[in-house]
């Protein structure tokens, strides 16, 4: 072989070997070009499956929503599910719940999407608009009321035909400027109206009408945290005897019941609960948010803190025809039926008495001391005494001061009642012709 065929031959495998190399490197290229493509198409894919995710989960969130809104302008059925139509595909749903919490409603909304899940849990509990707001509604017995002393009733005021006049206790005259710092209206022979559906719902409650599965009954011991959320079944402490609640810690969906007495040491935290009792006692200094539901008498003592929404009611018992015939109580002798604020405490939430009609009643039902402080509202069919002051409304069957022994029938003694303290977003006692709002949200 000669040089020239030689070189011939070399050239020749270069030539392949640069062919081949090339056809590597469009296949290299190639390859990278898919991948990158794949990826592209599979980004997209990804991030138009995540919109689409997470538009369902924002609808979902927005449903819940707007079930709950839905649920505070219409009327649903207590204790049933109801379900809304949301002229929409058939893979989205909305239903609510209503049932009662205590004395306010609790309104449960779920929605879904696919396999998207979002529950919303309201309390809800009734407000005026600020223009219909009352600050005092005083029912009509034909008796003027009568201010003495320090007493002021700031904004509008629902009284008796015979209207309102200043008095003297004990050498106390009417300090004030004006009798009313508000307009006046006339007020009926009976107060607004409670739902029907609340009242038997207390009636209830105060007969102990529980479902309560061994499995759901706490023991609570000092020391201890129990809590139970709302989309849970409700938990119970259940003792036909006398309840201490005392070192413990209950917050969330817990009903605290006892035939005969409960007594909240101020040691005890006690958050959204419900305490249900012929006679609850809460000791000095107590701290907390909760429910007092009970038939007999509740006592808050002095420099209690009880936040909003908190809620003290007393369900009268119907008394057999043999005791009908009550007289009036001597002076000096308190009868046993009363709904007692302490010195200096504070209350965010309502008061709320619903007593039996009686003859010769001089005895206070609902008595609020000195220096104490009521963010909210006091409902009463019967005797208010009020000492300390309400931000808010109160709604009462007559006034009652018990002076220097004696007992002044209508007469507000230096006691204050002012309508514009209390927050426009304040929602609590449900009445006949309030509207609805969210009270607290819950979890």
């Amino acid at each position: 072989m000669n040089g020239n065929e030689s070189y011939k031959k070399l050239m020749g495998l270069w030539r392949t070997k640069k062919s081949s190399g090339a056809l590597q490197f469009v296949i290299f290229i190639g390859v990278v070009i898919a991948i990158l493509l794949a990826a592209f198409v599979a980004l997209i894919h990804t991030r138009t499956l995540f919109r689409k995710q997470s538009g369902f989960t924002v609808e979902t969130v927005k449903n819940a929503g707007f079930g709950i809104d839905y649920a505070l302008n219409h009327t649903l059925p207590f204790g049933d599910t109801t379900t809304i139509n949301l002229q929409d595909e058939d893979y989205k749903s909305l239903k609510l719940h209503k049932s009662y919490w205590g004395v306010l409603e609790k309104t449960v909304a779920v929605s879904r999407i696919k396999n998207k899940k979002f529950t919303r849990l309201a309390l809800v509990g009734g407000y005026f608009l600020k223009k219909e707001r009352p600050a005092l509604y005083l029912q009509d017995n034909n008796r003027p009321l009568v201010v003495v002393g320090n007493a002021r009733i700031q904004g509008t005021a629902f009284l008796p035909e015979p209207g309102i006049k200043p008095g003297n206790i004990s050498g106390n005259s009417y300090y004030g400027g004006s009798l009313i710092y508000g307009k006046t209206e006339h007020s009926q022979s009976r107060l607004p109206e409670i739902p029907a559906s609340l009242t038997e719902h207390i009636v209830a409650v105060t007969k102990g009408t529980f479902e309560m599965d061994e499995d759901k009954i706490l023991s609570p011991e000092g020391g201890k945290t129990y809590k139970n959320s709302f989309t849970e079944t409700t938990q119970y402490v259940y003792n036909p005897g006398e309840i201490l609640l005392q070192g413990t810690t209950l917050k969330g969906n817990i009903v605290v019941y006892s035939e005969t007495g409960i007594i909240v040491d101020h040691s005890a935290v006690l958050k959204d609960v419900v305490l249900v009792a012929p006679e609850i006692e809460v000791k000095d200094r107590t701290r907390g948010c909760f429910q007092a539901i009970a038939t007999k008498k509740i006592t808050i003592g002095k420099q209690c803190r009880l936040s909003y929404p908190s809620a003290l009611v007393i369900q009268e018992e119907e008394k057999n025809s043999s005791s009908e015939n009550e007289a009036s109580v001597p002076s000096g002798v308190e009868e046993e039926n009363h709904i007692r604020i302490g010195e200096k405490s504070e209350v965010g939430g309502f008061v709320l008495y619903l007593g039996r009609e009686k003859e010769n009643n001089y005895i206070s039902q609902v008595i609020a001391e000195e220096g104490s402080e009521l963010y909210g509202e006091i409902y009463c069919n019967q005797n208010t005494e009020l000492k300390g002051n309400v931000n808010g409304t109160v709604f009462t069957g007559n006034f009652i001061a018990n002076q220097a022994g004696s007992i002044y029938q209508n007469h507000l003694y230096n006691g204050k009642i002012v309508e514009d303290e209390l927050p426009l977003e304040y929602a609590g006692l449900l009445l006949d012709k309030k509207k609805k709002d969210v009270a607290k949200w819950l979890y």
